[in-house]
């Protein structure tokens, strides 16, 4: 018997936690998400939320710069909805209701 099965664990629901593919973009991408989340959030009555659509935007134009700063594996960077949904999940991003001129936000904003 192994060790995971002697301490009860279920090894066929044993995930493996893989490295971040793309951790420099990742980094630019919560940064981003963090400073309009900030701007947008001091006016408690007024609230923003980050769509998917705007998630991967994003993504794809720090991908492009970095890119052309030299970082070849982000050429193969897609953005697809897949990604952008296990990204969210990964990094607890949510998404709040959007009410008022909140939906009018740029994702085009640094």
């Amino acid at each position: 018997m192994t060790e995971a099965s002697n301490a009860g664990l279920d090894v066929s629901k044993v995930k493996t936690i893989r490295p971040e593919e793309y951790p420099e973009m990742t980094k630019q991408l919560l940064e981003w998400i963090n400073t309009v989340r900030e701007k947008f959030n001091s006016d408690k009555d007024f609230g923003f939320g980050t769509s998917l659509e705007m998630i991967k935007t994003k993504a794809k134009q720090f991908a492009a710069k970095l890119e052309a700063g030299g970082d070849s594996k982000y050429g193969k960077f897609t953005a697809s909805t897949g990604w952008a949904l296990r990204w969210t999940v990964r990094y607890k991003v949510t998404s709040l209701k959007l009410v008022g001129e909140a939906g009018d936000v740029n994702p085009d904003d640094p």
